[in-house]
Order: C-alpha cells, then structure tokens, then sequence
C-alpha cells in the first residue's frame, strides 16, 4: 500500500523534471473551481499510486 504511494511519488516527481506538473495544473485548472498547484499534482499522483498498491495487495494476498 504505502509502496504504491512512493513509486506514485516518484512518478510524479521523475515527470515533473520534464514539466509534466505544469502541464497537469494548466490542462485541468479550466474544470476547476479553486486553484490547482503543483501540491495537488503530487497528491493526485501519490493518491492513485495508493489505490493501485491497495489493489495489488488484494489481488496477491494469497
């Protein structure tokens, strides 16, 4: 579970290094009623990198 959440952080940290963060904020900010940063881009990231170790988990638990 936790496993998931740091390689999602490290993604999102590897792509930030080509923009992708800037990128991410600027495409969904127009669908947005608050402001986006680059906080949320890595929340989203560490969040989805979350529910995958959690599936992962289940599905091999055996």
């Amino acid at each position: 579970m936790f496993e998931g959440m740091i390689y999602g952080l490290i993604g999102a940290w590897f792509l930030s290094l080509f923009g992708v963060d800037n990128i991410f904020v600027e495409a969904l900010q127009p669908f947005m009623n608050f402001t986006l940063t680059v906080s949320h881009y890595y929340f989203v990231f560490g969040f989805v990198g979350m529910v995958y170790g959690i599936v992962y988990y289940l599905k091999n638990k055996d």
